[in-house]
């Protein structure tokens, strides 16, 4: 496993989000048997390292996504009711019994709508 760990004159020292705790951007300093440590990669720093001299690298942007226009389907279903599919608000809704009743999947009109954008 290979570490990316900058150090300069000054013991200004960069570590990459990958070398923190869930790459959160937590460290902490550890002195162990004489040694200092960045924890929790264990990436060994000179002795008089402070917790001022380590810098981790920023998050990365996430990209930015375009909401999506509210807009309504209409659809008949297998025994020839009228269903109406919307999207508001980047939730979707229908008016079938199907979509009432399953609250964690999407009925056939609203997997219908999505497909056809």
């Amino acid at each position: 496993m290979a570490f990316f760990l900058f150090v300069s004159l000054s013991h200004m020292i960069t570590l990459k989000r990958s070398q923190t705790a869930n790459c959160t951007g937590a460290y902490t300093l550890v002195t162990i048997r004489g040694k200092k440590f960045v924890c929790p990669a264990w990436v060994e720093v000179p002795m008089d390292t402070q917790m001022s001299d380590v810098f981790v690298e920023p998050k990365p942007e996430l990209p930015r996504v375009e909401p999506q226009e509210d807009k309504e389907w209409a659809f008949t279903g297998s025994k020839g009711n009228l269903y109406t599919v919307a999207r508001k608000g980047g939730g979707w809704t229908c008016t079938c019994p199907a979509s009432m009743f399953q609250k964690f999947k999407d009925c056939k009109h609203i997997v219908q709508a999505k497909n056809e954008g």
